[in-house]
């Protein structure tokens, strides 16, 4: 049996009680602050499990061919050994404006996240349910970006069209439109 995430119910209700009393009464900047920390998402991703890149792409609908290549190159870093990765996500319309990869990561680093590596993308998209918010999702690190034709600079971008999945590269120096983009960043674990 799963071990309950908070107390009782009672002691469930009065933290329920609490956070609808305070947004109620709270003011804009708690409201905006519940807001923010409401449409977190956290998803936990098993690496190193033996599943063959190979297999991942498969689970798409539909793989770009610079995101094809990417995976399947030498470049490509994938775990070697079994761990939990957490992943949450910025909302695009944290950002007053469409933000720059550079504004991103900063934003990533100011909330205590790391940069998700490529295998996040690749199981994130492979993986995880189909989810309410459609949008697509940004897996932004300087640490192995590709290149891809032309010689600029590529991220991995997972798109949800309709049920199908789509795996694509867009490039590192994109600003990126703020309502159609969330930002994936590793939760560290302690």
């Amino acid at each position: 049996m799963a071990e309950p995430m908070l107390g009782s119910p009672g002691e469930d209700l009065g933290l329920v009680i609490d956070f609808a009393t305070k947004l109620r009464h709270g003011g804009n900047d708690f409201r905006e602050a519940a807001k923010k920390f409401l449409r977190k998402t956290l998803i936990t991703l098993r690496h190193g499990d033996g599943t063959t890149k190979a297999a991942l792409l498969a689970a798409y609908g539909w793989v770009g061919d610079v995101a094809r290549a990417f995976v399947e190159s030498g470049k490509f870093r994938t775990a070697s050994a079994p761990e939990d990765v957490d992943l949450e996500f910025v909302d695009g319309n944290d950002f007053d404006h469409d933000p720059s990869s550079d504004e991103v990561l900063a934003e990533l680093a100011k909330r205590g996240l790391e940069e998700p590596t490529e295998e996040d993308a690749l199981r994130y998209g492979a993986t995880c349910p189909e989810g309410k918010d459609k949008r697509s999702v940004v897996f932004l690190h300087k640490k192995n970006l590709w290149s891809g034709p032309f010689g600029r600079l590529r991220v991995l971008v997972v798109v949800w069209l309709g049920s199908q999945r789509k795996l694509r590269c867009n490039w590192f120096v994109n600003a990126w439109g703020r309502q159609h983009y969330r930002f994936a960043g590793r939760r560290p674990r302690k």
